[in-house]
């Protein structure tokens, strides 16, 4: 029985991961999508490319330059952190990636990433870090990000992300 299919405490009792309602009713949605449709990559496509996740994050004193400012590299740990929790809701964990059942040991990596710094955010800041896929190809994701501060647009991110198998590019596995 898929994780999707599940009633919700006995997902809880197997996975031992506490997933917030709205996650639960994404992984409920695509998992109708995937069961009515021939191709479930692709119905998992038309499900999200519309429906941007949104993961908060704090600005702390350790991502800010001496002024105060958010350093630019902190950003990209921003953006990493929300790819990995869209993909977590998505059923994508990391730990069932280094663990693939086929025993092929992969990888997603930023193969690209095109960024425009548009406001500086400060310590203190709740930032929301907004994530929607736009294309899924046999071998790479590409997703837009978006960093705002209330409903301000800080920073806007076009991302790729290639599958890695082997140290080589590949195909994304059929199980995942």
């Amino acid at each position: 029985m898929a994780a999707a299919a599940l009633p919700m405490g006995m997902w809880l009792r197997r996975t031992g991961t506490l997933s917030f309602p709205a996650a639960w009713v994404v992984r409920l949605f695509l998992h109708g999508l995937a069961v009515r449709r021939r191709s479930w990559w692709w119905s998992l496509a038309e499900g999200v490319q519309h429906n941007p996740y949104t993961f908060p994050v704090r600005v702390y004193y350790e991502d800010t330059d001496f002024s105060g400012v958010v350093y630019h590299a902190s950003y990209l740990r921003f953006l990493e952190r929300g790819r990995t929790e869209y993909l977590r809701v998505l059923g994508v964990h990391q730990r069932a990636i280094a663990d693939s059942p086929e025993g092929e040991r992969f990888a997603f990596a930023v193969r690209r990433m095109a960024i425009e710094f548009l406001q500086a955010a400060r310590m203190d800041d709740l930032l929301d870090i907004e994530t929607s896929i736009t294309r899924l190809g046999g071998a790479s994701i590409q997703m837009v990000q978006r960093v705002l501060r209330g409903g301000e647009v800080l920073l806007t991110a076009d991302v790729t992300v290639a599958c890695v198998i082997e140290g080589r590019a590949g195909r994304i596995p059929r199980w995942l």
